[in-house]
């Protein structure tokens, strides 16, 4: 069983879920970010900035 490569377009839509339910946290809880193939404790703000960032680096190459 082969799977097809992840397209930029699908990479936005996962990067959006992602966004959504880091959102729907309650404030306060705390959260794993994975960094290589380490997943690190982090806060809900930081892991909002670094899935933004992503997200923001993924739309402007789709864009281009």
């Amino acid at each position: 069983m082969s799977s097809k490569p992840v397209t930029e377009r699908e990479k936005l839509h996962m990067l959006a879920v992602e966004k959504s339910e880091v959102t729907s946290l309650k404030p306060g809880r705390t959260v794993y970010q994975k960094r290589g193939n380490v997943l690190f404790q982090s806060d809900t703000k930081t892991a909002l900035d670094s899935i933004q960032n992503r997200l923001d680096n993924a739309s402007r190459k789709t864009s281009t």
